[in-house]
């Protein structure tokens, strides 16, 4: 096919129509206002940050709202009746409920033979030691032998004495016969007296020759085969422990929260993890008068004999009574016998305020004066705040339990 246009007319190509043309100018335009819009939307982010930023630092410090003429944010607590543990902690010592001393009746004997070793526990009137009992058996051995004599005596005399009566009564015989053998019967009855007697009193040494546990206790001490024996001396050592008995020091500041009749909790350092209760049975307020130092006594129950006479462990005191408390984290300035803390008024307005303080516990204060149920105190935000300051509260007026610790 030949080209049919004039020689040397240039030929110029025609742009073929495209589908995206239109979407392609949609992105460039979308593009150009997206990168207008990126840093105003930026900086309003910023800007939003900066806002929520002084309105959070408004609520939250005192100081830049008192410079920014705010009320001063707080928290505050409702000064409530509750009950506060007043417990008194103490190290504490088992000892022996009571410590018991058998003592010869016996002088100068020597043990035959010990029956029980340190340590074991015995039950009452069980036998402990022997002493040597050679005489006190000899003598228990000539008694029964009298008294078998001048049983036979009196049982023959008394027969005598019934033939002379009859034969007397029948005139066949004389008074004197009778009154002879009335005389031998009465003198066969004194002897056969006198040996039961001396049964009773060689038995007596007999049986104290013999040494028994006088109770259920523990063996502390006692005495070998060979040892003399003197009367007064002990030969066995024994230790009351059930109950056995608790013995703590407490500061005489601490003596008004006890009382008799108080439980007691006990963990020891030999049975740790466990923890055994009793009852304060007595106490002695002036043992140790110038350590200051007060002696309670209590009674643990030990009936599988657990708890040993010397082992020491620690002990609570209980005691819980309902009082007047708030927050420790309240206080400021806290001492042993007074504090301050903010309180706000009706007018949401915090004042100053000195008030007495007593037992501390579990995050709680005791106040003694200065507050009544119902009043509310600041428990946050008690720094850069001054006595009449307007401020608003912030959350609720109660606190959770984990809450009221002071840091």
């Amino acid at each position: 096919m030949s080209d049919t246009r004039p020689r040397g007319e240039t030929v110029r190509a025609t742009p073929l129509p495209t589908s995206g043309s239109l979407g392609v100018r949609i992105l460039r335009v979308f593009g150009r206002l997206l990168l207008f819009l990126l840093p105003i939307a930026i900086l309003a982010g910023v800007g939003w940050l900066f806002l929520r930023m002084q309105m959070h630092r408004t609520k939250t410090d005192s100081d830049y709202a008192r410079e920014k003429g705010e009320p001063l944010p707080v928290r505050v607590f409702s000064v409530e009746v509750a009950p506060l543990s007043r417990d008194v902690p103490t190290e504490c010592t088992a000892a022996p409920n009571p410590l018991v001393e058998v003592r010869a009746r016996i002088t100068n004997r020597p043990v035959a033979k010990t029956y029980k070793a340190v340590g074991d526990f015995v039950q009452r009137n069980d036998l402990l030691l022997t002493l040597a009992d050679q005489p006190e058996r000899a003598d228990v051995a000539a008694a029964k032998t009298m008294i078998e004599a001048y049983d036979d005596l009196v049982d023959s005399t008394s027969d005598l004495v019934a033939y002379f009566q009859t034969v007397r009564n029948e005139r066949l015989g004389f008074e004197k016969e009778l009154r002879s053998a009335r005389v031998e019967l009465a003198r066969a009855q004194a002897e056969l007296a006198r040996a039961k007697a001396n049964l009773a009193v060689g038995e007596t040494a007999l049986s104290g020759t013999r040494v028994t546990a006088p109770r259920d206790a523990l063996v502390l001490e006692i005495s070998q085969p060979g040892e003399a024996s003197l009367i007064g001396d002990p030969l066995a050592t024994l230790a009351g422990v059930d109950p056995i008995l608790l013995e703590c020091w407490i500061p005489e500041e601490k003596f008004a929260f006890v009382e008799l009749g108080r439980a007691v909790e006990v963990t020891f350092f030999a049975r740790p993890g466990r923890t055994h209760l009793g009852r304060v049975t007595s106490f002695d307020a002036y043992t140790k008068e110038k350590e200051r130092l007060v002696l309670v006594r209590a009674e643990l129950e030990n009936p599988e004999h657990e708890i040993l006479p010397g082992l020491h462990g620690i002990a609570a005191i209980k005691n819980e009574a309902s009082v007047v408390r708030i927050p420790s984290i309240a206080l400021i300035q806290a001492r042993s016998d007074f504090a301050q803390v903010f309180t706000v008024d009706e007018a949401q307005r915090a004042w100053l305020r000195k008030i007495t303080v007593g037992v501390a516990s579990g995050g709680y204060s005791e106040v003694t004066s200065g507050l009544v149920a119902g009043e509310r105190v600041v428990v946050a935000g008690q720094i850069g705040l001054q006595d009449g300051d307007h401020v608003r509260i912030d959350g609720a007026e109660t606190l959770p339990a984990d809450a009221a610790t002071a840091p």
